[in-house]
């Protein structure tokens, strides 16, 4: 009797200390919870897929932008780069409070918190979910917030920076399609000449097409320039094609400067329209591979023209003959002779 009272005591201590582990584990996450920024995108993540909408506000201006589809817009204009705010979203979901601060709203100003100072708002179908103003950084690399109608301030851990320039969060690699992707280009410039490279389909070695007659493929020709064109193509700005150029309503009716065809690999064709416009140049991309960039008109730089307006004289040169060969040679040698000195 005494051995079985026994075993029921320490089966009685084990459980409850297996009761009491298991409620000091809880506790622990509940505090780690609440130590989130944002606890309930812990939770919960398709909280964070329903996002569809951040503004961010700063002394009276306002940057929106907004989810069309896979896309996300920028102030309802050309489309946003996903990538500052994909690592504004996760960093909100993972950024933690550290210490509570003042809640003094004097000292809000102080610390970039003040009523107009940058305010991050997230929305779910115009429905706003969270809302906080990101304040400075402290000297020991944390961010202060302030939730938005809130007098109390926090330092925070993992927060990225948020910037308010447009340019910050405007799409600018609108193409980055290595050249070895690419298995054919041709380029067509406004006198109608025309470059064709093609890729051997089993060696992959690149070939310059319908050569001239008396010509051939320099020797150091690079046709990887050519193959190479959509590989980080940048813009600085988009406008729509309706509004551009301010002379005409439809950018058909202006004349290409040159035109580039690029056939990949997969077999999708992107077709390239390149403009100039004074000192400006200009492009347009029409592709079933981004139909996004449908009716608009894209700024490129001066440099990027450049690469893009290539000439077939650039990679040729005339066929050398035997005789031209003896006859450099033999001119060769004879300038030669004539810079040695005389011996009599």
């Amino acid at each position: 009797m005494l051995s079985k009272m026994k075993v029921l005591t320490g089966l009685l201590i084990v459980m409850a200390g297996l009761a009491y582990w298991v409620l000091q584990s809880q506790n622990n996450s509940d505090a780690d919870q609440q130590q989130l920024l944002i606890p309930a995108w812990q939770q919960d993540e398709a909280q964070i897929r329903a996002i569809d909408q951040l503004i961010l506000a700063q002394g009276g201006e306002q940057l929106v932008l907004t989810k069309t589809g896979d896309m996300w817009q920028l102030n309802n204009g050309f489309y946003a780069s996903i990538d500052p705010l994909f690592d504004l979203i996760q960093s909100l979901k993972t950024a933690e409070i550290i210490e509570a601060k003042t809640a003094n709203p004097a000292r809000h100003a102080q610390l970039e918190l003040a009523d107009d100072d940058l305010l991050v708002s997230l929305y779910q179908a115009d429905q706003l979910q969270h809302t906080l103003h990101v304040g400075k950084k402290s000297t020991a690399d944390l961010t202060f917030v302030r939730r938005a109608g809130e007098d109390q301030t926090y330092t925070v851990k993992g927060l990225k920076a948020v910037s308010f320039n447009p340019d910050s969060w405007a799409l600018k690699t609108v193409v980055d399609i290595a050249g070895e992707d690419v298995q054919a280009v041709t380029l067509t410039s406004a006198d109608g000449e025309l470059i064709t490279v093609n890729r051997n389909p089993e060696s992959g070695v690149l070939q310059l097409a319908d050569i001239p007659e008396g010509f051939q493929l320099q020797t150091n020709a690079y046709l990887d320039q050519l193959v190479g064109g959509l590989s980080r193509l940048m813009i600085d700005e988009a406008v729509p094609a309706e509004s551009w150029p301010a002379a005409t309503t439809d950018v058909a009716e202006v004349p290409a400067h040159l035109s580039a065809t690029y056939q990949l690999n997969s077999g999708t064709v992107i077709n390239i329209d390149v403009y100039q416009q004074d000192d400006a140049y200009f492009l347009t991309i029409d592709s079933v591979q981004y139909p996004q960039y449908d009716g608009w008109v894209m700024k490129i730089a001066e440099y990027k023209f450049k690469a893009l307006n290539r000439q077939l004289i650039e990679f040729i040169e005339p066929v050398q003959t035997q005789n031209q060969s003896i006859e450099q040679s033999t001119d060769g040698a004879a300038d030669n002779t004539a810079d040695k000195p005389s011996v009599e």
